[in-house]
């Protein structure tokens, strides 16, 4: 059996960079990143040092650091590595104009789900969701994006929950992906605390350096496993308070290759509006999909 093996001075570079990316609008002194990145002032300066040669860093004339332009380039490479996130790009921009909301593509890389674009307005009401946002793919976390695998692959998605899911939340969490597969969509319930968390749940797992903080944040939301509609509960009131609509992009073999997102955050949302917007949505994924020959394994001719 093979144990796996960290590289510390690797470790290092990483926590430099991440810190960096936090608030890419801000600049940072040596000691400022030193202190927080938990190494030596030395050593942080070598590392800025190789960094700013690779124009991955820039060093500021008061002696400040932020990230540099060589990163943009390897963002872009690692964002369009996903197939359709081209033309996801355009439905996200032409979806944003025509509903006014914040839309966004996401996609599970590894053990993460990673928000690849966004566009749309931003408003107070807009969760501080950004290109390169990152979560722990951890149930409940991530059902819009679980919803639409395998059962295999959804049966490991709640074998990995932090925490023991109790039957009932279990139960729960696989109505709503029945239901979710149906309609072809996912709407999120919207409440004071859920508005809230849509606010602070990204910049609270950026801020999460360690593995351990990012799980203990994911077992914090164990609280929001019933926080998705059943259609049949979409249908009951004439108005909804709803957070985000989201639906999938498939690839050639049926898979989720991505999953579009419109955050609506309004307290009061027609169940005519609802399906207005997931119909618009809907079609883009649609749109996605065909452009890179995939298919919808959930669908009438799937």
């Amino acid at each position: 059996m093979t144990t796996e093996r960290g590289s510390p001075p690797t470790r290092r570079v990483v926590n430099v960079l991440n810190l960096l990316a936090e608030d890419p609008g801000r600049a940072l002194t040596l000691t400022v990143i030193a202190a927080q990145a938990g190494i030596t002032p030395a050593t942080c300066l070598g590392i800025l040092n190789e960094l700013a040669q690779a124009g991955y860093v820039v060093r500021h004339p008061d002696r400040t650091y932020s990230l540099g332009g060589a990163l943009v380039s390897v963002g872009a490479a690692a964002r369009d590595s996903r197939a359709g996130v081209s033309r996801a790009r355009i439905e996200l921009r032409a979806l944003g104009e025509e509903l006014g909301r914040l839309c966004t593509a996401s996609s599970v890389i590894g053990d993460e789900i990673v928000v690849l674009d966004a566009a749309g307005p931003v408003t107070e009401e807009s969760p501080l969701v950004r290109i390169g946002s990152r979560f722990p793919f951890l149930a409940p976390v991530g059902l819009v994006n679980a919803a639409w695998h395998s059962d295999a692959v959804i049966t490991r998605w709640l074998e990995r929950a932090p925490v023991e899911l109790p039957k009932k939340k279990l139960a729960r969490l696989r109505a709503v992906i029945a239901s979710a597969r149906q309609q072809g969509y996912m709407v999120e319930r919207l409440t004071n605390v859920e508005a809230n968390l849509h606010q602070i749940l990204p910049m609270a797992f950026a801020n999460a350096g360690s593995d351990a903080t990012r799980r203990a944040l994911a077992e914090a939301l164990l609280i929001f496993a019933d926080r998705d509609y059943l259609t049949t509960e979409l249908e009951r009131p004439a108005t909804s308070s709803v957070s985000v609509i989201c639906a999938p992009c498939f690839d050639a073999d049926g898979r989720p290759e991505l999953v579009l997102g419109v955050y609506v955050m309004e307290v009061k949302v027609t169940i005519a509006a609802v399906r207005r917007m997931a119909a618009r949505l809907r079609a883009a994924c649609d749109a996605v999909t065909a452009s890179i020959g995939g298919r919808d394994p959930f669908s009438a001719g799937g």
